[in-house]
């Protein structure tokens, strides 16, 4: 009911002359109750063209709203992120939702390790620039991927996640503070994390050169296509590095 109603009024606001000259501009020309409502959609929806036809007149629309919809924010709690999600530790999310892979849903986005101690809902410690995605019904993630400032907050990231992680998993993060030739596995919290120095602008540019995926056919995909590559990609990883324990980590870099 709701997507005919909005059909129809798109329908009609396409058929306005000036709406056919120069495309759709829901912005400017939608009324307040159609703006209302895909305000509520709360989704980044859709690039142009998408296809739309009125009186055979392509219609062109380009909305820009945040990433998720509600038919998507049920989506996440289906999944081994849903405890993340209640605790409001999944922040300024690029994308929350279904991927184009079946059951799959991902996040990207910045995770919240620590609260502040006077108001719990300001973050004191992130992980940053987080991709990591859960298959629905499923009771954990298989990828996990990540920046830090330290390498000494893995035990914080462990924790959070704790539950939630499995063995065989691929979970990956960049230190700020680990030097440009340090590359480690190390267990903690039951699982093996790489954990990799910061030598990009971007996590997902680290994930690129890591995980050997061609720059040119990725730039080419849509958001949460780039991140069923990655996630696939990863699943494959078998790289092996040195070995290193989480204490022996802290120790190296307390003693520069």
């Amino acid at each position: 009911m709701v997507f005919s109603s909005l059909g129809v009024e798109l329908t009609r606001l396409s058929n306005s002359r000036a709406n056919r000259s120069r495309g759709l501009d829901l912005d400017r020309s939608a009324g307040p109750a159609t703006k209302r409502l895909l305000h509520s959609l709360r989704s980044v929806v859709f690039a142009t063209p998408v296809g739309l036809h009125a009186e055979a007149d392509r219609v062109r629309i380009l909305l820009v709203r945040p990433l998720l919809g509600p038919w998507r924010m049920t989506a996440i709690l289906q999944t081994a992120l849903a405890g993340l999600e209640r605790e409001q530790r999944l922040l300024n999310p690029l994308l929350k939702g279904e991927t184009r892979s079946p059951r799959r849903v991902g996040f990207q986005g910045d995770l919240v390790l620590k609260f502040r101690s006077e108001d719990q809902s300001q973050p004191e410690l992130l992980c940053r620039e987080v991709s990591t995605c859960g298959n629905a019904g499923a009771p954990t993630i298989a990828f996990f991927a990540g920046k830090l400032s330290s390498f000494a907050h893995l035990k914080d990231v462990a924790s959070v996640l704790k539950g939630i992680l499995k063995g065989g998993g691929k979970y990956f993060l960049f230190c700020d503070d680990l030097d440009s030739s340090s590359r480690y596995q190390v267990p903690q919290g039951g699982v093996m994390w790489y954990m990799l120095p910061t030598t990009t602008e971007s996590v997902e540019r680290e994930l690129l050169n890591l995980l050997y995926i061609d720059q040119a056919e990725f730039g080419e995909l849509g958001a949460v296509e780039q991140l069923d590559a990655v996630a696939d990609a990863a699943a494959q990883f078998d790289i092996t590095f040195d070995m290193m324990t989480y204490a022996e980590g802290v120790e190296r870099l307390a003693n520069g």
